[in-house]
């Protein structure tokens, strides 16, 4: 066993075959023996451990020590303290290698500052300062401390020395490719020909460079040579930054016919801007297709940033009927007037700038321009808007003819008030092609034909046509024919004069023509004076009528003297005599 070493991290180099005794006894596979000695060489606190070999065995806790590339030796042949002659070397490079990962280093330095050192697993390297004398480097081996001691007797800064003989290469510089904003690819070159010093890269020999700029475009990529001890030959690489790709989509629009068009906006639905771009960044040009009249339009959009590369998605712009109310008025007339077409008036809602409403909404018309009633509608002649059609008669407004009074045009020929002879034709009539007039007339309240009645007349004229109306009334009176009058007296006067008639018949014939003659009126009695014939038969009445009057008076006494009436008319037809007869007719008369 081991027990309290006081010395760690040495290991035995140089045993050949060597017989391991003790604690790692077992461990036949290594010349190596960590955390170990022997208790031969070196004093133990306590334990049994030895190595049997030949020849003596070295033990070492540092590995190596290089100065300025040289093997330095150890002059002082310890295991814990070593010595080092780096006299005249001030600036070289000291590379110490330990057997195992010292947990701590640190530096008394005199003369000068303590140096920086790079620590890297069991290496450790720094650089001599010009003006140290001597430097103590002391490495924390697992609690037991190592020392290794320069000393520099000349620490004057040493001549350079002759310069290395060159290395020439040729390298490849690889081009690259970045999408505009990410990040910048990492520059590269490739050794195509030549070797690199033992310990060189590539890194350590060059510097690559792109041209500035982080836009989409093609930079050339330099290298710059940053080792002297290489001379390099080699190309130019090329770095280009893609287009960003993004998917722009663009928003739907809608409007109404007529108004001014929405405002057209898009918006990225797929990738990402670049920085800190806004969309403004982006340039986006949005265009709608061509029209405006109602109906779908294609909304096209376009990036012209030409950082980005864009998958369009299109959009749709829609227009809108535009609603409107148009009242549709009544039209009435009278036949015969000249056609005037229904009203048209916008109730509601407004026309688009330069619209006319006779060009939006048609009207139908009556089918014909007899009177009557027709029904109106309309229509409206473009999709550019939604029009509410306001009538008058629920479904439809009206076109009315009414019929055309004429009653000014009856023409009759008989005038109001008039009188004319019995029997005359009443003509009615109106100066109009196919235009009828119905005729009424009435005498005495009773309706009658013709004007054979002698009386008071009223005249209705009345028009029962599809196109014309009217009415007149008239009034006149019928007055005796003289004609007929003067033919029945001259045919009385016949029987009274005949040889072969009754004295009763022709008593009577004679006062029936008496009658008539004197039941005449001033028109009658005008009539005849005018008319000589007529003159002429009536004095003959007249003549035999005072003769037959006188005779017939002179019995007319002796006639009153009888009883009574009865009595006078049995005498006087017992006596068959005809003035008694005729006195006796007269006084019953």
């Amino acid at each position: 066993s081991v027990e309290n070493s006081a010395i760690y991290n040495l290991r035995i180099i140089n045993a050949e075959s060597p017989t391991y005794v003790g604690l790692f006894a077992a461990n036949t596979q290594t010349v190596t023996v960590l955390n170990g000695k022997t208790n031969s060489s070196l004093p133990l606190s306590s334990g049994d451990f030895s190595v049997e070999c030949d020849p003596v065995v070295v033990y070492q806790n540092i590995a190596s020590v290089t100065i300025d590339g040289e093997e330095a030796a150890n002059s002082s042949g310890g295991y814990v303290s070593h010595a080092y002659n780096a006299d005249g070397l001030s600036g070289q490079t000291v590379v110490i290698t330990y057997v195992a990962h010292p947990a701590e280093v640190s530096f008394d330095c005199t003369g000068a500052a303590a140096p920086a050192y790079v620590l890297d697993d069991k290496t450790l390297t720094f650089t001599i300062p010009n003006d140290a004398t001597s430097i103590t480097v002391t490495a924390d081996m697992a609690g037991q401390n190592v020392n290794a001691l320069f000393s520099i007797t000349e620490p004057s800064t040493p001549p350079d020395p002759d310069p290395p003989e060159k290395i020439n290469i040729s390298i490849h510089v690889n081009d690259a490719t970045s999408v505009y904003g990410d990040e910048l690819a990492p520059l590269t070159a490739t050794l195509i020909s030549g070797t690199l010093a033992d310990g060189d890269s590539l890194d350590d020999v060059i510097t690559l460079t792109k041209d500035d700029g982080d836009t989409c475009s093609a930079y050339d990529i330099t290298f710059n040579t940053i080792n002297d001890n290489y001379v390099v030959d080699g190309d130019i690489g090329t770095y280009t930054i893609t287009r960003r790709p993004i998917t722009i989509t663009a928003d739907d629009k809608t409007s109404v016919y007529g108004d001014d068009f929405a405002i057209l906006t898009a918006r990225v639905t797929e990738g990402s801007l670049a920085f800190d771009h806004a969309l403004s960044d982006l340039r986006i040009s949005l265009d709608k297709a061509e029209g405006d009249a109602v109906g779908t339009y294609e909304i096209n959009a376009g990036v012209l940033n030409l950082n980005y590369i864009a998958t369009i998605v299109k959009g749709t712009y829609t227009i809108s009927a535009r609603p409107i109310t148009v009242t549709i008025g009544d039209v009435r007339q009278t036949f015969g007037d000249t056609y005037t077409a229904n009203s048209v008036t916008l109730t509601s809602g407004t026309l688009a700038e330069d619209d006319l409403l006779s060009d939006i909404v048609s009207i139908s018309a009556p089918s014909s321009l007899r009177a009557g009633s027709y029904n109106i509608t309309a229509l409206s002649k473009t999709q550019n808007y939604q029009v509410t059609f306001d009538y008058t008669n629920g479904d439809h407004s009206l076109y009315a003819i009414a019929k055309k009074d004429v009653s000014e045009q009856i023409v009759i020929n008989v005038t109001n008030g008039a009188s004319v002879m019995q029997g005359s034709d009443i003509l009615c009539s109106v100066p109009i092609n196919g235009v009828d007039v119905t005729v009424s007339l009435t005498v005495n309240g009773e309706t009658v034909q013709d004007t054979e009645t002698v009386g008071e007349y009223t005249l209705t004229a009345t028009i029962n046509n599809e196109n014309y109306s009217g009415s007149r009334q008239i009034t006149f009176s019928t007055y005796t024919d003289v004609s007929r009058i003067i033919d029945r007296i001259s045919a009385l006067l016949t029987v009274y004069k005949s040889q072969t008639a009754t004295d009763e018949e022709r008593i009577n014939a004679l006062f029936d023509a008496q009658s008539i003659y004197a039941n005449l009126g001033d028109f009658e009695l005008t009539q005849i004076e005018n008319n000589e014939e007529y003159l002429s038969i009536v004095n003959s009445l007249i003549s035999e009528w005072n003769a037959l009057r006188q005779s017939a008076e002179e019995d007319l006494s002796a006639a009153t003297k009888v009883y009574d009436a009865t009595l006078a008319i049995v005498v006087a037809l017992a006596s068959a005599s005809v003035v008694a007869f005729c006195a006796v007719k007269m006084l019953l008369g």
